[in-house]
């Protein structure tokens, strides 16, 4: 993950991900205002999956017409922003314009965090007006757009209070995240296509969900291996593993073991044993847990003990999520149906614990000053 080909590889990926996506997002709500519009994104998911996932019953065409008519400006300045944050973070992850052009790098970073923060309030402004029901998908995706919402917002205010407070690693770190949320729009209209090709029968609105099952998980992964494949780190004053208690360890894994009992014995009784759309859900998950191991353990097979140490805390996150689904299926049943609180914990526990666990590798790799001294040592830059 240190090699130069490997991060230069993952660059030219995520940067033509961005260039193809970023324009489609630009003009999407052009139609409500033109015959004309180009509508990229309909026109390349109509000749994959065809004209009736894309434009029939379930769709977002019969939907959410009147949804989005009703917030058009919010969808608006939303999807512009978006699209433009898109194509405006990619040239941040090069570390050779980082390099040649700091001025510039901060620029476009401050313009940067502020459409996205625009762009968010906007997403904000239309789930207000919209409200759970009308959303897309219903409450379970209402539940996912509001977490994605409130992560992005957070990842960008706490990256600017970051660079201020000059913790470089942990700015980079969070803004890693930040744009793998961003991206949480192409990689869903990705799985849009999966789904669409593997499932012909599926109307939209169940790809929707299938989607978002998978999508908070393959997003935080990307951010982790974006920051591992960048980090040179070696063990020093500055530079420790994150040391996790054991008692922490054993008691989220024994939270999983526990959670998997009542949540066997409410899927079958309530929702009715696993459907595709859980088992999708599932099947990324196992993987996700699979990967994360061998990367930890292949970190500490190269000597890396502070990569190992980060794997460890990512895998203990994907180990806490059946203990967030059993809270947040019973939280959610508050406002909402069994049906729709159970689909909404499986488009959100895993991303939420994850995050925390995102959470505890940026904190440390903040600035730490040694014992003795009374400034920060410097930090190196990362890479990538």
């Amino acid at each position: 993950m240190k090699n130069k080909q490997v991060r230069t590889a993952m660059w030219i990926g995520l940067a033509l991900l961005c260039v193809v996506y970023g324009p489609m997002a630009i003009e999407y709500m052009l139609r409500f205002f033109t015959p004309n519009a180009p509508s990229l994104w309909d026109t390349t998911f109509s000749s994959v999956v065809g004209d009736e996932i894309v434009y029939g019953e379930g769709s977002i065409h019969l939907d959410q017409q009147a949804a989005y008519e009703n917030s058009l400006g919010w969808l608006l300045v939303h999807t512009i922003g978006g699209g433009l944050a898109i194509l405006l973070g990619i040239t941040q992850f090069s570390q050779r314009f980082r390099t040649r052009y700091l001025h510039i790098h901060r620029r476009i970073g401050r313009a940067q965090v502020t459409i996205v923060i625009i762009s968010m309030i906007a997403a904000s402004g239309y789930l207000i007006r919209t409200g759970p029901d009308d959303t897309f998908s219903g409450p379970a995706f209402y539940l996912q757009l509001w977490a994605l919402v409130i992560a992005t917002l957070t990842t960008s205010i706490l990256a600017v209070i970051a660079i201020v407070r000059g913790h470089v690693r942990t700015h980079q770190t969070l803004m890693a995240v930040n744009f793998a949320l961003l991206l949480s729009a192409p990689l869903l209209r990705i799985g849009y296509l999966l789904f669409g090709l593997a499932w012909p029968d599926a109307t939209h609105d169940i790809i929707n969900v299938a989607s978002g099952t998978v999508v908070p998980i393959v997003l935080f992964l990307g951010a982790v291996f974006a920051i591992r494949a960048s980090d040179t780190r070696r063990i020093s004053k500055i530079n420790q593993p994150i040391a996790v208690p054991p008692w922490v360890r054993g008691t989220i894994y024994a939270s999983a073991v526990v959670a998997f009992i009542p949540l066997f014995v409410a899927v079958s009784s309530y929702i009715g044993g696993i459907d595709r759309l859980l088992a999708a859900h599932l099947v990324t998950y196992v993987l996700a847990l699979i990967v994360v191991a061998a990367m930890g353990r292949q970190a500490q097979r190269d000597g890396d003990v502070i990569g190992a140490a980060e794997w460890k805390v990512i895998h203990l996150g994907l180990a806490a999520a059946p203990a967030a689904f059993v809270v947040l299926w019973a939280v959610y049943t508050i406002p909402f149906t069994v049906s729709e609180a159970f689909y909404g914990a499986t488009l959100t526990a895993a991303a939420v614990t994850l995050f925390v666990a995102y959470g505890v590798v940026a904190w440390n790799r903040r600035v730490i000053k040694p014992a003795g001294t009374g400034s920060a040592a410097q930090q190196p830059v990362m890479r990538s």
